[in-house]
């Protein structure tokens, strides 16, 4: 995976992530799924959105149909693996932020 700075960096410096919010995303983004570390760092390193596709669900689909950062999409998709259930329940509600502890 990528180095912790490095993700902090990109969120403050080219997402431009409020400062409060880029621990806790920093560290969501480390605890990802396996399944989607390579697709993270696909786009991390090259802009291009992988095509992993969970429950229906794309990085591309959650940006395009639910206004979501492509961060977002992300932390998204990790829930739809973790949490399924209410991964679905909130996406149905039109909810684009999910947590999972």
């Amino acid at each position: 995976m990528i180095a912790l700075h490095l993700i902090i960096d990109k969120l403050r410096n080219e997402l431009n992530y409020p400062e409060h919010m880029i621990p806790e995303t920093a560290r969501k983004i480390l605890e990802l799924d396996d399944t989607l570390k390579p697709g993270f760092l696909q786009w991390f390193k090259t802009g291009v959105y992988p095509s992993i596709n969970i429950e229906g669900y794309t990085i591309k689909r959650l940006i395009d149909e639910e206004a979501m950062t492509v961060i977002s999409a992300f932390i998204t998709m990790d829930a739809l693996i973790k949490e399924p259930n209410l991964a679905k329940d909130a996406l149905a509600y039109g909810k684009d932020r999910i947590r999972v502890n």
